[in-house]
Formats: C-alpha cells, structure tokens, sequence
C-alpha cells in the first residue's frame, strides 16, 4: 500500500531556497528535484519498498514540499511515470523531425524506444512489474503511451504504403500487438541483465514490422547512425 503519513512535519530542506526566483519558479523547481528523486528511489528500491522518507531525503525537501506536489507514493510513482513519458516523446519528435524516409523514421524509432528502455532499465522493471496496482490513473497514463507508439508506427507505415515500399495499410491492431511485442523484447533484455545489449533487437523488430504490412526488409538491414 501507497504510505500517507499523517503529520507531514518538517525535512532536511525546509526554509531552504533562492529568494532571487519566483514562488512559481522555487515550485517548478521543487518539483523537477522531487520527481528526479522519486525516481532514482523507485529505481533503487523498488515502488513497495520506497517510503516518503526515502523521497525527500535523496530530494532534500520537507516532507510537506512532498505532499504540495504528491498524495502519497503512488500517486508520485504515477507522475514519475507520466513526466517520463513526455519527455521520451519529446526526445523522440526532435530526433525525428527532418527525416523523410518513413522506413528511416521507423529504424529511428525503434532504436529509441529500445535505447530508452535500455537506459531506464531498473525503472522501466517497476512501470511493468510492480505498478499494475496503481489503479485506473496509470491504466490511462499507460494506455496513452501505447498510443503514441502505435501512431507513430501507423504514421511510418502509412507513408511507406502510399510510396508503394509497403504492401499493406496500417491498422491499429496490428501496429499495437507489434508494439506489446516490442515491450517484451526490452523487457526480456532487462530481466537477464542485458540491457547493454538491447539495440541488437532493433534490426529484427524494425523487420518484423516491415513484414507485418507486407513489405520486404534489406537483407543486410542496418540501423542509421
């Protein structure tokens, strides 16, 4: 169960901050500090070790700077989930823009969902293990991030298909199996211990989705870069 304490007293940082800054700023800042703690706690220890203590000693706030921002920890769990997210996205949208080949896009892609994985190794262990208690809140949060994987395979493979490099259109259930498909892969990297190793799956995954609608891959298929 999720700890709320009931006297949010004092912590190591209270009455700590840069009167130069706004009260906005000081806020945002505080926050950024609390969600990168929440984190690098969550990665450590894991969501039902992880108390509210553990949170803002590694942020140096007071434990009511974490209940401004947080109800207990899992609704910190779920917004460290949710601020992850947007910023895969926004990695994402800038390492793709400016490309105009679709198959290029997709390589792209799916490297950096592997890489990110890869990267969050530890963490991304407890958004598919041990968060599935979280409630509707992270079922939504998580449901949107499948979406936006599958759009952007969608929006690879409908290109390449009015090109004519693939056969088939896209369609929702296929893109979203392929992308389940792709959280196991990475994930199955992560529970051996192989994270180092997980961009070697991006060649046979980017394959599999150019044979999924009806495309042919290169034989000797290499990612860009």
């Amino acid at each position: 169960m999720a700890e709320r304490a009931e006297d949010p007293g004092a912590g190591p940082g209270r009455g700590k901050y840069d009167r130069g800054k706004t009260r906005e700023a000081r806020r945002a800042e505080r926050y950024e500090r609390l969600i990168r703690a929440a984190g690098e706690v969550f990665a450590d220890k894991g969501f039902a070790s992880t108390t509210v203590a553990d949170i803002v000693a590694r942020a140096g706030v007071s434990r009511q700077t974490f209940y401004e921002h947080f109800e207990d920890t899992q609704n910190a769990l779920i917004k460290v989930y949710d601020h992850g997210i947007k910023k895969v996205f926004r990695d994402a949208e800038r390492d793709l823009r400016g490309i105009r080949d679709p198959i290029e896009r997709l390589k792209l892609g799916i490297a950096g969902y592997l890489a990110n994985m890869g990267r969050n190794a530890r963490l991304a262990l407890v958004f598919n293990r041990e968060i599935f208690g979280a409630g509707h809140e992270y079922a939504r949060l998580r449901d949107a991030s499948y979406g936006r994987w599958v759009a952007l395979i969608t929006e690879g493979v409908a290109e390449a298909y009015a090109e004519g490099v693939l056969t088939r259109p896209p369609d929702e259930l296929t893109a979203y199996t392929l992308v389940g498909g792709m959280e196991q892969v990475a994930l199955r990297y992560i529970d051996r211990g192989e994270e180092d190793r997980i961009l070697e799956a991006a060649p046979v995954l980017v394959a599999l989705v150019i044979r999924a609608f009806g495309g042919t891959p290169a034989p000797d298929l290499e990612l860009p870069g």
